[in-house]
């Protein structure tokens, strides 16, 4: 912190104005302790809070410079030198080695790398999700739409963060599987739900038309 007297104050200030302050009044030495426990509790919070971020930009600034390497293999090799404490930010410098294994040829290190991230269970599951999405994207090409649908039902009925998207990558599987119909009820779905982005609606009314046309 920059100004610890400046924060403690504050913090005697909305203590002044809460019923911790009545009790302080009233029960003396006792309240004063109360009053040490809150501000040293709420004084490390802020200590930790800001050391974790300096460590974050820190590691962010490394990774920002190891990305701009011009070389796919030299992206790989500065990005895996770096130390990571943080799983979450392990898991974005591994979306960034993943994406220049792919730029290099590499699309079974790639999809690896994914695999690493997508089923670690210490990983939040927003970055678990975004792991296997990508994995997905890659592999939906190749890989049966059966079995890619299956996987894509799991995050639409764990209503995960990336839902409207793998609902979007779903119609595409199952009019691959010549399921046109259910593809086109899935699209309608997508176009009546709040809070979808105006790229993903232009898309999915485009697909929707272009289904719709040959039905």
């Amino acid at each position: 912190m920059s100004n610890p007297d400046s924060f403690i104050g504050e913090v005697k200030e909305e203590v002044r104005r809460d019923r911790l302050y009545r009790l302080f009044r009233r029960y003396g030495w006792l309240g004063i302790l109360a009053v040490l426990a809150l501000v040293g509790g709420t004084a490390y919070r802020e200590w930790s809070t800001a050391n974790q971020r300096l460590e974050a930009e820190a590691v962010g600034d490394s990774i920002l410079a190891a990305s701009s390497e011009e070389s796919p293999a030299e992206r790989i090799a500065r990005l895996d030198k770096i130390e990571i404490d943080n799983l979450d930010a392990r898991a974005i410098r591994d979306f960034i080695v993943a994406a220049a294994m792919l730029d290099d040829g590499m699309q079974d290190n790639s999809l690896e790398r994914l695999d690493l991230v997508s089923n670690n269970k210490d990983v939040s599951i927003v970055y678990r999700d975004l792991a296997l999405l990508k994995s997905i994207a890659i592999r939906q090409d190749t890989d049966p739409p059966e079995d890619v649908v299956k996987e894509l039902d799991g995050m639409i009925e764990r209503d995960s963060e990336f839902r409207l998207l793998a609902m979007e990558m779903k119609a595409h599987n199952l009019e691959r599987m010549g399921e046109v119909a259910e593809a086109i009820s899935i699209l309608r779905i997508l176009r009546s739900e709040s809070g979808v982005p105006r790229e993903m609606s232009n898309r999915v009314a485009g697909f929707l038309a272009e289904l719709e046309a040959d039905s």
